[in-house]
C-alpha cells in the first residue's frame, strides 16, 4: 500500500512538474512582443502605374519616413495603413504573430489613414501616437489621423478606436471625429466628439470607366488653424472628414496638379461630387499636315531645361479636367532645348481634343501684340515687324 502512495506521489509531481513547465512556455510565448516582421509596401509611380514590393528595414525607432508620394504599409493581410504624401512618420515598433500584429507607429505630421482587421490574439494592439501626446489605440476600426503644426484630427470610419489624451481616454464612434489643438496643457482632456461628413469625388474617363486617382481637400473657410493640412483620398472612395469648404485638387497620369472648383460638405449625408475628365491627344505634323510617328513628347513646365531632372515623357492621351483653358510648353524628346507653345487648351467634359504640332515650329514662340490706332482705337489686324536686339535692320 505504501509503495503505491509513492508511486501515485511521484506521478502527480511529475504531472504538476510539467503543467509548470507548459505554463513557463506559454507565458515565454505570449508575454512581450511578437517577433519582428516584414511589411509589404505598396505606390503609384509618377503615372500611377501600381509598384508593390516587400520591406523589412522600416523599422527604425527615432528615423523618421517620408515621401512625396503616397504608398500603403500592408502588415497583415486584414491590417494596413495608407500614408499620405509629405507625410513626416515613423514606425517604433512592427511584430505578427499567426496574422495578430503589435504595431506602435508616431505620426509628426501629415495623414494616415488605418484599416485594423480582427486580431487572434489579446497581446495584440495597434497604436497611433502624435508629437502633442495623444495616443490612438484601435481594434477592428478603420480611422484617420491629421496631424498640422495647429491641429491633430481624429475621424473613425468603422469602429471606436479610443482617444488617450492626459490619461483620459474617449472612443470616437463611426462616422465622428474629434479636434485636438497642438497647444495643450497638463490638464486638457480630450474634446467633445463630434459628427462628421461624408463625401465621394468619383472621377471617370471620357469612355466612362472608373479612375482611381489622387485627390487633395484643403479646407479654406478658416476653420482648420494657421498650419492647416489638406486632406488626402483617392476618387471614388467614401472619406471621412469634418463639414466644411474645401478646395480640391486632382492628379491625373502627370504629376502636375489641377485645381477643381469649390465645394461645401455637410453634415448627415452622403456628399457626391463626379468629375468627368476630358483627353488630350498630342501629336506632331510635318509641313503637310502629315502625321510623324514615333515622336515622344516632353512637358518643359515640369521638367526644365538644363535641370538634372529626368525628361517628363507625355502619355499618349493626358487626362485633365475641364475647368479651365490650359497651355503647355512642349519639345521632342530628342531635343529638349527646342520648345513649342501649344496656346490655350480648353476641352469639353468627356471630350478627346486631338492637338497636332508643326514639327517645324520646335524652337519658335508666340508673340501677342496690342495694336493702337492714332485715335486711341483698338487695331484688330495689321503688319507687325519683329527684331532681334541689335538687328533692327533685319527683321526676322
Amino acid at each position: 500500500m505504501g509503495k503505491v502512495r509513492k508511486t501515485t506521489r511521484r506521478i502527480l509531481v511529475a504531472a504538476v512538474g510539467v503543467a509548470l513547465l507548459v505554463l513557463v512556455i506559454a507565458l515565454l510565448i505570449f508575454q512581450g512582443d511578437f517577433p519582428a516582421a516584414a511589411a509589404t509596401l505598396t505606390y503609384n509611380d509618377a503615372v500611377n502605374n501600381p509598384i508593390s514590393r516587400i520591406i523589412s528595414d522600416l523599422i527604425h525607432p527615432g528615423a523618421s519616413l517620408s515621401s512625396a508620394t503616397a504608398f500603403t504599409v500592408t502588415f497583415a493581410p486584414d491590417t494596413s495603413v495608407e500614408i499620405a504624401p509629405g507625410t513626416d512618420w515613423q514606425i517604433d515598433h512592427f511584430g505578427e504573430r499567426d496574422g495578430a500584429v503589435q504595431v506602435l507607429i508616431t505620426l509628426r505630421k501629415g495623414q494616415i489613414s488605418a484599416h485594423v482587421g480582427a486580431q487572434s490574439s489579446g497581446r495584440a494592439y495597434f497604436r497611433i501616437q502624435t508629437v502633442p501626446g495623444v495616443l490612438v489605440n484601435a481594434r477592428q476600426s478603420d480611422f484617420i489621423v491629421v496631424a498640422s503644426g495647429s491641429n491633430v484630427l481624429l475621424g473613425a470610419r468603422h469602429g471606436s478606436p479610443a482617444v488617450t489624451l492626459n490619461r483620459e481616454t474617449v472612443s470616437i464612434p463611426a462616422d465622428s471625429g474629434l479636434t485636438v489643438p497642438v497647444t495643450i496643457s497638463a490638464d486638457t482632456l480630450p474634446p467633445k466628439v463630434q459628427p462628421w461628413a461624408m463625401a465621394r469625388l468619383p472621377a471617370f474617363a471620357p469612355d466612362g470607366s472608373a479612375l482611381s486617382l489622387p485627390i487633395t481637400l484643403a479646407r479654406v473657410d478658416g476653420q482648420t488653424g494657421s498650419d492647416p493640412y489638406p486632406f488626402y483620398l483617392k476618387s471614388g472612395d467614401t472619406f471621412l472628414l469634418p463639414d466644411g469648404t474645401y478646395a480640391p485638387t486632382i492628379r491625373t497620369n502627370l504629376p502636375t496638379v489641377y485645381s477643381l472648383p469649390t465645394i461645401s460638405i455637410p453634415v448627415g449625408t452622403l456628399s457626391e461630387w463626379p468629375i468627368t475628365l476630358s483627353e488630350l491627344q498630342f501629336g506632331v505634323v510635318d509641313t503637310s499636315s502629315k502625321p510623324l510617328t514615333g515622336v515622344k513628347l516632353v512637358d518643359l513646365d515640369n521638367t526644365p531645361v538644363n535641370s538634372s531632372a529626368n525628361p517628363l515623357v507625355l502619355p499618349d492621351a493626358l487626362l485633365v479636367p475641364a475647368v479651365k483653358p490650359l497651355s503647355f510648353m512642349l519639345a521632342r524628346l530628342d531635343a529638349p532645348d527646342q520648345g513649342q507653345p501649344t496656346g490655350a487648351l480648353l476641352p469639353a467634359p468627356g471630350q478627346r481634343m486631338q492637338v497636332s504640332l508643326r514639327n517645324d515650329y520646335f524652337g519658335g514662340g508666340s508673340l501677342a501684340v496690342s495694336m493702337i490706332n492714332s485715335d486711341g482705337s483698338k487695331r484688330p489686324t495689321g503688319t507687325v515687324a519683329v527684331y532681334i536686339p541689335g538687328s533692327e535692320d533685319n527683321p526676322g
